[in-house]
């Protein structure tokens, strides 16, 4: 799993337009915090050359693999290497990056128009949902040692395959995701990053608060600040689920050193609760 535990940040001036600005580069290592350095300061000195000889800065974004997330716990497997670790993303959400779990994330969109207006004169019309569903059971009619957990989210579906472990950088299981019509930016996130990834806790604005200060937060204001929202976010997430378990597609088997990441998806996004998802 490609998540840094080490960050560091590097700024040196750039001449734009006649203006003298500061750029900043964060990056992470695994290793210690003297690499991370050593990268933060190369990405600067990248971002400032390619800025005065006119192209666009490289941008650090959700895209490239590497995610400034503070590091919640690490779950170890039966050989001590961890098999997932609980992380903090950009906007204050728990989120489980497993090894081996496979997800897939499905957006819903509304129905057309035509859609609509053929509903409306009494013609058969599949919702989304029962289309995304009935195409996970055509896959799963071709492919029957697959099995999916099906949940509904704030704004689609979230599919859990735990009957044995995926690599989330293999071509067949991109293929799978794809096929299944996950959201692309979660399939590009997941091979970049060596993991599969699924959201445990509400998006702050659905609960009615702020995005918190970036991680990692510079100086004690910012951390204090942070562990004030920290408390209003936990408290008014109490309330909320993130996912809601419908039901089972295909095979009902889960590979039994899934087993404890599958309870532990459960019981953190309360996805047998009654409660309003966020």
């Amino acid at each position: 799993m490609r998540i840094p535990r080490y960050w560091a940040k590097a700024s040196l001036p750039c001449l734009i337009q006649g203006r003298s600005v500061s750029i900043h580069c964060w990056r992470g290592s695994s290793q210690d915090q003297s690499e991370a350095q050593i990268r933060a300061q190369e990405a600067v000195r990248r971002a400032v050359d390619r800025i005065q000889s006119g192209q666009p800065a490289a941008q650090y974004d959700y895209q490239n693999g590497e995610l400034r997330e503070e590091i919640l716990q690490e779950l170890p497997g039966s050989e001590g290497e961890p098999v997932a670790i609980l992380s903090r993303n950009r906007y204050g959400s728990e989120v489980l990056n497993a090894e081996g779990l496979f997800f897939a994330d499905i957006d819903l969109k509304p129905l057309s128009l035509w859609s609509r207006l053929l509903k409306l004169f009494g013609r058969p019309v599949l919702e989304p949902e029962d289309a995304a569903i009935a195409k996970l059971v055509d896959y799963c009619r071709s492919n029957p040692r697959w099995g999916f957990r099906i949940y509904r989210t704030f704004n689609g579906l979230r599919l859990m395959a735990p009957h044995e472990p995926q690599d989330p950088t293999h071509p067949a299981t991109v293929a799978v995701q794809e096929q299944l019509g996950s959201d692309r930016l979660f399939v590009r996130l997941c091979r970049f990053q060596k993991s599969f990834r699924a959201r445990l806790s509400p998006k702050p604005w659905r609960i009615g608060l702020p995005r918190p200060d970036s991680f990692p937060r510079e100086g004690g204001e910012a951390e204090a600040r942070f562990r004030l929202w920290l408390g209003s976010y936990q408290r008014a997430s109490e309330g909320h689920a993130v996912c809601r378990f419908l039901k089972i597609v295909g095979s009902e088997q889960v590979y039994p050193s899934l087993k404890p990441l599958v309870k532990l998806h459960d019981e953190r996004s309360k996805a047998f609760s009654d409660l309003p998802l966020a």
